[in-house]
């Protein structure tokens, strides 16, 4: 029923949020402007859903692997293939153990004993470990079962795990941009200079260097990129505002009604910042000035910062001489300054200052309202940085950054980036590292500047403090478990409030008791994965792969105490909690029935993934909820296409890839702990694979999109995470065959701690390296039989990597959604502030 009605929730939101459920087939239409991590324009499927009802579904079914490998991220087909290999494990584990243990089980004595006996089972409990007694001859099928699904599992891992470095190894052999860099880590200050590392690295791979980028920190050069983006925005919600007015004042007009022309907004200066002027201006003029204002300034500090490098970045960008910009630039430089706002001016005869109403020039008007914009920028010396520096001390400070000891080096060959990230560059292992350099998009600039003494010690404090999260989780997750048993509960004295309950009906306690825990426990872990996220990203992480890498980890971790071992003790305990006080003795006997008998708790977990989770996330319900609280609860109400968009690529936007493997990940725990002791959870974990397969390909093809490729390399983590489920599996089997007094068959489950350790270690030698660093012969194998230039490096490669201070401004240009044709009715210029590449723009002035 949930998932039917999560379906009927999606066919009705589909049409009304179009935006959302056809993100990426927006963002393919917004290029050039917008491309993806290669440079490219965003790929869609060639089969797209349509208004039909359910004609998602074959469109989903229609996409291929191979596509979202070569046009999305590997990451995506990764972790899709991850989905579809273990729904493919659990199909061989159902028919393994169902065929073979659920008759077994059917035949256990402890289903006829009488119904005040702890060892009395019904229901499904029947068809599970619980049935049998003590030393029984089932236990024998079950440990020979045991054996076949090691077998089946040691072959699925290798089998996967195999197919990820064949990915991974094309993947870095690829001509992309990241795979032409490295990322230089750690360097010793007595060589913390670009021309010396330069000179280095020159050294050791002879004529093979095309950049090296020592990451320099400027918060302020940040902050000024923002305020001009802030300015764009506003003028165009301003533009958008007085159209919105005109169309009124003409629909009126027409009905004879007469009225006053509207008037543009007026922004009071004085009162904003504080800022000496003798009249309101213009908001769409004041905002324009600013954008002006700040797009010269920004470019003029980009030139004083790095001269040669913005040779290159501006000559291919405005298709002009290193010479004319510079000799613009200058003009400006001597123009315009936060010291002398004044000097802003414009050819008093230009046309840019005649009033388009009055037909009179403006310019004196002009002149105040640009003297005003300088002037409040110098007013916003907190946010800029300035303090009570004056404008040479700020530039000074602003070309010279705060150091930091990293550098990206871009190289004019694939093999040649491959050849450094394997080689020992320095003395000592911990001093000039050299790693794949992660996708421009995911390089965490700021954290470069963190010194090496600070990554172990931000390791330590990070797993100190989300462990103890753990550990105070606690508490929390027993009580929350206790509530499936409520009988039990209700015999604590001061919880005899809840007897009344007990009186209602059967199928109410069940579904209470069933599905009340999970959700609360799905709720409280959405918080601690947001207080997770915030502790990992103080840590020393130069991508934002890692971040997510880290996260997955603790989020697994925690819910493998909060929803399973916490569980699964409480569970066993509370369960027998009054006969366990009363007769101590009976622990054991009691135990072998409770512990198995968890597996309808477990059973309901999976179905809950399975029929709410991952349906719930194809609804996107969610992410509509998040969309209409910034509209409405925040009251940003975004308007222009400029403000749409920045909402449209909010948090919900991109896949997450931290949570949809820590929670498939923990089902995939249960289920095989369980496998042999409830043989149908292994149906249930083969239909939440399958529906998390489907519902995360259609949202990865459809309506999701990331900027970075982490290159798959989450897998490493996952396949560790199997193992470890693995393990404890093992560990749980043999506790199990102790409880059931079966000591000869507890030793031999404890041999394929053995087998599974081996197992690791030969699939860890044999494809770990290969998966993460490539191989040489792949790259000659995509040259082909000679390198030629198509297997050098570009410029827009080496420009990828230049740091986000450094790189120029984009090209200004209207979105604030207003068609021209009305625009000229309503007396407005879109492209007003936007022609940059005019000879007169640093000091043109607008009305």
């Amino acid at each position: 029923s949930f998932l039917i009605f999560f379906i009927i929730l999606l066919e009705i939101l589909r049409p009304l949020f179009p935006r959302q459920y056809k993100y990426r087939e927006r963002l393919r239409n917004y290029y050039p402007e917008f491309k993806d991590m290669n440079g490219r324009q965003i790929w869609i499927p060639s089969q797209l859903p349509t208004k039909r009802p359910l004609s998602w579904i074959p469109a989903t079914f229609a996409v291929k692997e191979s596509d979202i490998a070569k046009h999305i991220s590997l990451d995506a087909v990764v972790f899709l293939r991850f989905l579809r290999s273990t729904m493919y494990l659990y199909l061989a584990l159902s028919i393994l153990t169902c065929v073979t243990l659920l008759p077994a089980y059917a035949t256990g004595p402890n289903k006829a004993l009488d119904a005040s006996d702890p060892k009395y089972v019904s229901g499904v409990l029947i068809l599970t470990m619980s049935n049998v007694e003590r030393g029984g001859p089932q236990l024998v099928a079950t440990f020979l079962v045991e054996i076949g699904v090691m077998i089946t599992v040691y072959g699925f891992y290798y089998s996967d795990y195999k197919r990820y470095t064949f990915y991974a190894r094309k993947s870095l052999a690829m001509r992309k941009a990241s795979n032409f860099a490295v990322l230089i880590a750690d360097i010793p200050l007595r060589i913390n200079n670009d021309e010396i590392v330069y000179r280095i690295m020159d050294r050791l791979f002879h004529k093979q260097i095309a950049a090296i980028y020592l990451y320099n920190h400027r918060k302020s050069l940040d902050r000024m990129k923002f305020l001009w983006v802030r300015s764009l925005e506003r003028k165009e919600r301003r533009e958008l505002e007085f159209h919105r007015k005109m169309v009124k004042f003409n629909k009126k007009n027409a009905n004879g009604n007469e009225k006053k022309s509207p008037k543009r907004s007026e922004i009071d200066v004085d009162k904003k910042w504080c800022v000496s002027s003798n009249e309101k201006v213009d908001e769409i003029l004041w905002w324009t000035q600013r954008q002006v204002f700040l797009w010269n300034q920004v470019k003029r500090l980009q030139f004083k910062c790095d001269r040669n490098l913005q040779q290159l970045l501006f000559q291919s960008e405005l298709k002009q001489s290193y010479a004319d910009e510079m000799k613009r630039l200058s003009k400006a430089e001597s123009t315009i300054s936060l010291d002398k706002p004044n000097g802003i001016d414009a050819a008093p005869n230009s046309a840019a200052n005649v009033d388009r109403e009055s037909g009179t020039n403006s310019g004196t008007k002009d002149e105040e309202v640009g003297n005003v914009v300088a002037r409040s920028l110098r007013e916003e010396s907190k946010f800029l940085g300035f303090g009570d520096k004056n404008m040479d001390e700020f530039e000074n400070e602003i070309v010279k950054g705060d150091m930091s000891r990293c550098a990206v080096a871009v190289f004019k060959t694939r093999h040649a980036a491959a050849l450094a990230c394997q080689t020992q560059i320095w003395d000592k292992a911990d001093r000039f590292t050299i790693i794949h350099a992660p996708d421009a998009s995911a390089i965490r600039w700021w954290k470069l500047g963190v010194a090496h003494r600070y990554k172990n010690v931000g390791s330590v404090l990070t797993f100190m403090a989300c462990f103890t999260i753990i550990l105070l989780w606690s508490p929390i997750s027993l009580g929350i478990s206790a509530l499936s048993n409520l009988t039990t509960l209700a015999q604590v004295e001061w919880l005899s409030w809840l007897e009344p309950i007990l009186s209602w009906p059967q199928w109410i306690l069940d579904l209470i008791q069933g599905m009340v825990p999970m959700l609360l426990l799905n709720l409280f872990s959405v918080l601690i994965s947001l207080l997770f996220r915030l502790i990992i990203t103080r840590g020393r992480h130069y991508s934002q792969g890692e971040v997510e890498d880290r996260l997955r980890n603790y989020y697994f971790l925690f819910l493998v105490f909060g929803h399973f071992l916490y569980v699964l003790v409480s569970g066993s305990i509370l369960s027998q909690l009054d006969v366990i006080l009363s007769d101590f003795a009976s622990f054991v006997n009691i135990l072998a029935t409770s512990i198995p008998a968890q597996s309808i708790y477990f059973m309901n977990y999976v179905l809950y993934g399975a029929f709410i989770t991952f349906p719930q996330l194809l609804s996107q319900w969610i992410r509509i909820f998040q969309r209409l609280w910034i509209y409405y609860g925040l009251g940003v109400n975004p308007q222009t296409e400029r403000e749409l968009r920045r909402v449209d690529a909010g948090m919900s936007s991109f896949f997450l890839y931290f949570k949809f493997y820590a929670l498939p990940l923990t089902v995939n725990l249960v289920s095989i702990v369980y496998s042999s002791v409830a043989p149908l959870i292994n149906i249930f974990a083969l239909v939440y694979f399958g529906i998390a397969y489907f519902t995360c390909k259609h949202n990865i093809c459809f309506t999701n999109y990331n900027v970075f490729d982490y290159g798959g390399r989450y897998y490493h983590g996952v396949f560790s995470s199997l193992v470890v489920s693995l393990i404890i599996k093992q560990v749980f089997m043999v506790i199990l065959f102790s409880v059931f007094a079966r000591p000869v068959l507890s030793a031999l489950e404890a041999l394929f701690f053995i087998s599974s350790v081996v197992c690791t270690i030969y699939i860890s030698k044999k494809f770990f390296r290969l998966s993460r660093s490539g191989s040489i012969v792949s790259i000659f194998d995509a040259y082909g039989e000679v390198i030629n230039e198509d297997d050098e490096v570009t410029a827009e490669f080496i420009q990828a990597y230049v740091p986000p201070s450094l790189k120029p401004l984009p090209k200004p240009y209207d979105l604030s959604g207003i068609p021209r044709e009305n625009a000229k009715i309503s007396g407005l210029d879109l492209d007003i502030g936007n022609d940059v590449d005019s000879p007169d723009y640093p000091h043109r002035k607008y009305v």
